[in-house]
């Protein structure tokens, strides 16, 4: 019973969808420890290069609302832009990308992974 258990939630049956995936950084961690990433999705051109030639082609350049066409995955994970909220920034509340959570949030909810 207890290798059927194992079997079961072996890690490489998990597979991820990294929003705002930045150059990588939760999306490497995932891969080193057996996920297998379908998307990642960020609206930084520079940052979907380094991605790319850093981990893999499946990342893609675009902007993320809770509209947008996602594979089926048992995880997602995102990297909101914090510029808004950030004691080393200016901490504008008014600064757009602050919305960006609550689309994330809003995101999960509806695929519920």
């Amino acid at each position: 019973m207890l290798q059927d258990l194992a079997e079961e939630l072996h890690v490489s049956k998990f597979t991820v969808v990294d929003l705002f995936c930045g150059a990588g950084g939760l999306s490497l961690g995932l891969t080193r420890a057996g996920f297998k990433v379908l998307l990642a999705i960020d609206s930084w051109d520079k940052a979907i290069a380094t991605y790319s030639r850093n981990i893999g082609t499946h990342a893609q350049l675009g902007s993320v609302n809770y509209d947008s066409t996602l594979p089926v995955a048992t995880v997602f994970v995102g990297g909101p832009p914090c510029q808004g909220f950030s004691s080393a920034g200016k901490r504008d509340g008014s600064d757009q990308r602050n919305t960006l959570v609550a689309v994330f949030s809003r995101i999960v909810a509806k695929h519920q992974p």
